[in-house]
């Protein structure tokens, strides 16, 4: 499927044309998008340790990171980044794996709220402003991204209530599983929350960035615009391909495209937000999941792996 969608959109665009547009890109600012890079690590790991601590305390962030870089690495190699989970927690190898899970899960949550919250407010413009058709299919698009952004925020601001809800519906064996919302508070979740958007903030300075060293700028409010709903459509729609590579980059090629900027720069923009912040990362956990020895004691005949910390 991957493979299928790309080979689509290089043949929309013309390989020929694709391969010139890179050959002349400005490596300046190429340079300033990649510079960004350990702060978005930063605050991913940010994010990730304030929830992953209500159920390690002691968690520190330089093991936060070993972990999320692990993840990094696991999930580019499995299906929907499925790896992403595992490679964390065996990592960190804590007691409460279930925890750590849903912490996980807390922490996606609240990149994906800010990207559909703001993704509302680009969706009302983007039908205001260039009345895209058939209009009927983008009010369900803009009512659906809606009634995610009520969810989310419901999930996250209360999750008691719907640990609550979790408990009536699962059987008594997985009641363990859902214990994490409990201690989830709403102060934990704004700051989550407020990290998530720094982390957005970077990101599309990064791929604004990217489109500046493979082309003029038409404007920011056109590149920004582009971005926000070229992000929301990432988030809303289900991993039907690898690493979501194809869906994010076909996105960006038809708003931005709309908006004024080349195909060619709208895909070779995408495809190095994907080199830069996804490929880069997992290679950088490379050298971690190495130090993960797996290991068989004498007396026991079951394979477990150790963190090498």
């Amino acid at each position: 499927m991957t493979v299928a969608v790309l080979g689509y959109l290089v043949y929309v665009v013309d390989l020929g044309v694709l391969f010139s547009n890179f050959q002349n890109a400005e490596k300046r600012w190429l340079l300033g998008a990649l510079v960004l890079l350990p702060l978005n690590l930063w605050l991913e790991t940010k994010t990730w340790n304030l929830f992953a601590r209500l159920v390690l305390p002691a968690l520190t962030m330089w093991r936060a990171l070993g972990a999320l870089l692990v993840g990094h690495t696991m999930g580019f190699f499995t299906p929907a980044k499925v790896g992403e989970y595992a490679g964390r927690l065996l990592y960190l190898q804590a007691d409460d794996s279930w925890g750590l899970g849903v912490a996980i899960v807390a922490e996606r949550t609240s990149s994906k709220v800010i990207a559909v919250t703001t993704g509302i407010g680009a969706l009302v413009l983007f039908l205001a402003t260039a009345d895209p058709a058939p209009r009927l299919l983008w009010f369900i698009v803009l009512g659906y991204t809606a009634a995610s952004a009520v969810l989310l925020y419901a999930a996250l601001f209360f999750p008691k209530h719907l640990h609550r809800m979790l408990l009536r519906w699962m059987p008594a064996r997985w009641h363990k599983a859902v214990q994490y919302l409990t201690a989830l508070h709403p102060r934990v979740v704004g700051r989550g929350l407020g990290l998530a958007a720094l982390r957005y903030a970077v990101y599309v300075t990064q791929f604004v960035l990217l489109l500046r060293a493979f082309g003029p700028l038409v404007s920011i409010q056109a590149a920004l615009l582009g971005l926000v709903l070229t992000y929301v459509v990432k988030f809303l729609l289900p991993p039907i391909t690898w690493m979501d590579l194809g869906i994010r980059e076909g996105a960006a090629i038809y708003f931005l495209g709309g908006l004024g900027f080349t195909e060619a720069a709208a895909l070779n923009a995408s495809l190095f937000m994907f080199c830069i912040n996804i490929a880069l990362p997992a290679l950088m956990g490379i050298p971690l999941l190495q130090r993960l020895r797996i290991s068989r004691t004498p007396h026991d005949s079951t394979t477990k792996m150790t963190s090498p910390h």
